[in-house]
C-alpha cells in the first residue's frame, strides 16, 4: 500500500488563541469555544517554507519561532495537526472515523504539547467517490484542551481534506509448516494446511473462497524436510492467485522399519519401513527413510533373501493361526537396491496393503540384534522414538490396533535374575523388560512392572512384573511375576588437579602473599555408595615435610583466615555430611570456592634467601570415608 509521507503531502493547520477585544463571528467559522480568536495563515505546499517542511517533525517548536508563521500579536495558543492529504488503500476497505484517526492522523501539537489520539473526536461531514477508484472526503478534527490548572477548557475544532485512492486488490498467503507421514499420496493432504493468512488485500479469507492446488509431488518415500510449492486461487475470481513455497516435514509415523547396511560402517540405514495410514479403511505403505536408494540393501548377508514381511488375517471364526501359511507375504532381497524394493513391492502387493483391526504382521530379518555392528536390525518406530524390541529373535509379531503396531509373542517364558549398577532409575528397568523375562509363544501379551527394585543401596532386591494375555474371546490374563535383582555396590572416588602453579615473584624486603595461577581447579569427589553411606566423608590435604616448597605452603579457608603450613600436618580442607534418603549419585567440586582469598598460598617472609629457579613439591590428598 503506497502512503504519501508528510513532508511532501501532509496538510498544516495552525490555529492560535489569545483572549482579544471582540471579533466579527466571520472569523470563529472553524472554532467553538468561550474566548474570541484570530487565525494564523493556512499553510500549504506553495507557501510552506522549505526548511520548515523538511524538519518539522523533528523540531515542531520551531514554527513558534518563525516569524512568517506567527500572528501579528503574541499568540497564547497554537495547534499544529501533522495529516495526511492523500492515502492510497486496497479496494474494499472501510473508511471510517477510526480509519481516520489511526491512519491519517499522524500528530496533533497544542502550544508544543503533543496531544493523545483519545483525546480527540474524528467527524465525517462529507465524502462522495470523484471516479470509480477515488474518493474525497471532508473530516472534523475536534476536542478540548486546557492551558493550565488554572484556566478553563477550550473547544477546537478543525475542518480537513483528504483524498483515497482505491487499489485493486491482491491475493497474498504466508506458507506454514506441515507435517506428514512416510508413504502419504498427495490426494491425502490437507492442501488447506500448507497455507496461511490468506487474504485479499488486507481482507482475510475462509477456505471456502480459496483453493489450494500443488504445483509439485511430494516426495514421501524418504522421510526429512521438503519444500514443495503450491498455488492459492481465489475462488470467486481465478484470475487472482498466489503461489506459496511451503515446507513438508515427512516423518516416519507409525512404522515398523528393516534395516539394511553400509558395507564395513555400522551406521543404520533403514531400507524400507511398513507404515499405518489410517482413513476409511487402515492401509499400509511400503516406503523408504534411506540416505541412499540405488545402494545394495544388504550386500554382504549370504542367503537371497534377508527379511520377509508376512500378513495373517482371521477366518470366519475370528480366529488367527500363525502357524498356517500367511495370507499374504513379500520378501526382500539381498542384493536388490531399497528403490528395487519398492517396486517389487508395488508389482507384487500393491502399493497399499488393507488390513483390518487385530490382523497381525509377522517380520523375519536373517540377523538377530547385536549380530554384527553390535546393532539392532529391526525396530519399531511410535512417536518418532526408535525402539528394539526384538528380545534378541528373528521374528517378531506385531497386532493391528487402533493406536498403532502392538507386538505380540507367541512362545512360552521364563524369568531371569540380573545385576544392575546402583541408582539404575525406572527407565532403565522399562528398556530391559525383555531381559527380566521372556513371554515368546504367547498372544496378545504386554507387560509392565507394578514394583520396581529399590537400587538406592546395594544388595539383592525384589521387583514384580505384571504379564498380561488378551485371549481371542476378549478376556485378559494377568500373572505377576517376583524377579530377583542384585544391585551392585557403589564407590566413593576422588579425582584431583594434575598441577597447580603460583605467579612468580621478586623477594621483597616484606612479607609476601603469592597467589596461584590456576583457575577454578579440578577436583570432584564422586559417591554412590547409596543410602546409609552416601556423603559421610571428609578430604584432608597434606606435604611431605622433606620438601623445601611445603615450608611455604600454606592454606587459608577464608580472607582473615589463619595460614596453615602444609608442612606442619594434615589439614581438613573439606566434609560431607550423611545424606539422607539419595535418589542418585552425588559429587562436590570443594576446590571450586577457592578465590584470591581462600586455597593455597605461598606465604614468603621478608628478605627470604630463596634461589631464582623453579621449585617443585607433592601434595597429598586424602579422602576418608565416614565421619571426621
Amino acid at each position: 500500500m503506497k502512503k504519501i509521507l508528510y513532508r511532501t503531502s501532509s496538510l498544516l493547520l495552525i490555529v492560535s488563541l489569545m483572549q482579544l477585544a471582540p471579533v466579527h463571528a466571520s472569523s470563529l467559522d472553524n472554532i467553538e469555544g468561550d474566548y474570541p480568536v484570530s487565525f494564523s495563515t493556512l499553510i500549504d505546499e506553495q507557501n510552506f517554507p522549505p526548511r520548515l517542511s523538511e524538519d518539522v517533525l523533528s523540531d515542531p517548536s520551531e514554527l513558534a519561532e518563525d516569524n512568517s508563521l506567527r500572528p501579528e500579536s503574541d499568540p497564547k495558543l497554537e495547534i499544529i495537526v501533522d495529516a495526511e492529504t492523500e492515502y492510497i488503500v486496497s479496494e474494499g476497505t472501510v473508511i471510517d472515523e477510526r480509519f481516520i484517526k489511526e491512519k491519517i492522523i499522524n500528530q496533533i501539537l497544542i502550544s508544543n504539547n503533543l496531544i493523545a489520539k483519545d483525546q480527540i473526536e474524528i467527524v465525517i461531514t462529507n465524502q462522495f467517490f470523484s471516479s470509480d477508484y477515488e474518493q474525497e472526503i471532508s473530516y472534523s478534527v475536534f476536542g478540548k484542551y486546557r492551558q493550565s490548572l488554572l484556566s478553563n477548557e477550550i473547544d477546537y475544532s478543525i475542518q480537513l481534506n483528504l483524498k483515497v485512492t482505491f487499489e485493486e486488490a491482491k491475493l497474498t498467503a504466508k506458507p506454514s509448516t506441515v507435517t506428514t507421514v512416510l508413504g502419504t499420496k498427495d490426494d491425502e493432504q490437507d492442501l488447506y494446511s500448507f497455507v496461511q493468512e490468506v487474504k485479499l488485500g488486507d481482507q482475510y479469507l475462509t477456505e471456502d473462497q480459496y483453493t489450494v492446488q500443488l504445483q509439485d509431488t511430494i516426495a514421501t518415500d524418504v522421510t526429512g524436510q521438503k519444500k514443495v510449492t503450491v498455488q492459492v486461487l481465489l475462488n470467486a475470481d481465478p484470475s487472482k492467485q498466489t503461489t506459496v513455497e511451503t515446507t513438508v516435514n515427512v516423518r516416519w509415523g507409525k512404522s515398523i522399519a528393516i534395516s539394511g547396511e553400509w558395507t564395513g560402517t555400522d551406521a543404520r540405514r533403514i531400507v524400507s519401513a511398513l507404515t499405518l495410514h489410517p482413513g476409511p479403511s487402515i492401509s499400509l505403505e511400503s516406503g523408504q527413510g534411506a540416505s541412499s536408494l540405488d545402494y545394495s540393501s544388504l550386500p554382504t548377508f549370504n542367503n537371497p533373501f534377508f527379511s520377509t514381511v508376512s500378513f495373517y488375517q482371521a477366518d470366519e471364526s475370528g480366529i488367527l493361526n500363525l502357524s498356517l501359511t500367511p495370507n499374504q507375504q513379500f520378501s526382500l532381497k539381498s542384493k536388490d537396491t531399497p528403490k528395487q524394493i519398492k517396486e517389487l513391492w508395488v508389482s507384487e502387493i500393491g502399493e497399499r496393503v488393507k488390513v483390518e483391526m487385530g490382523d497381525i504382521i509377522q517380520i523375519w530379518h536373517g540377523r538377530k540384534t547385536g549380530e554384527k555392528y553390535e546393532r539392532p536390525w529391526l525396530y519399531l518406530i511410535d512417536n518418532e522414538t526408535f525402539f528394539d524390541n526384538t528380545n534378541g529373535l528373528n521374528e517378531v509379531y506385531y497386532e493391528i490396533t487402533d493406536e498403532g503396531f502392538k507386538q505380540v509373542q507367541l512362545n512360552s517364558f521364563t524369568t531371569n535374575e540380573l545385576t544392575v549398577p546402583i541408582y539404575t532409575n525406572n527407565a532403565y528397568f522399562n528398556d530391559h523388560i525383555d531381559e527380566f523375562i521372556n513371554v515368546e509363544g504367547l498372544l496378545n501379551i504386554s507387560k509392565e512392572f507394578l514394583v520396581y527394585p529399590d537400587t538406592t543401596s546395594s544388595g539383592e532386591k525384589e521387583a514384580v512384573i505384571r504379564v498380561e494375555q488378551t485371549m481371542s474371546s476378549g478376556k485378559k490374563i494377568q500373572y505377576d511375576y517376583v524377579i530377583n535383582v542384585y544391585v551392585e555396590e557403589g564407590e566413593l572416588n576422588l579425582s584431583v588437579p594434575q598441577f597447580i602453579t603460583f605467579s612468580d615473584f621478586t623477594l621483597q624486603s616484606e612479607k609476601q602473599l603469592v597467589g596461584r595461577n590456576n583457575g577454578a581447579l579440578e577436583l570432584a569427589i564422586q559417591d554412590s555408595r547409596g543410602a546409609g553411606l552416601q556423603g559421610n566423608y571428609t578430604l584432608n590435604l597434606g606435604m611431605d615435610d622433606n620438601s623445601l616448597l611445603g615450608q611455604y605452603l600454606v592454606y587459608k579457608d577464608s580472607a582473615n583466615g589463619q595460614e596453615q603450613f602444609l608442612n606442619h600436618s594434615s589439614i581438613q580442607i573439606f566434609t560431607s555430611s550423611l545424606e539422607e534418603n539419595p535418589d542418585s549419585p552425588s559429587e562436590n567440586t570443594p576446590l571450586h570456592t577457592w578465590d584470591t582469598e581462600r586455597g593455597l598460598f605461598l606465604s614468603i617472609p621478608a628478605d627470604e634467601p630463596l634461589k631464582a629457579q623453579t621449585y617443585t613439591g607433592t601434595l597429598k590428598w586424602t579422602l576418608t570415608a565416614g565421619p571426621s
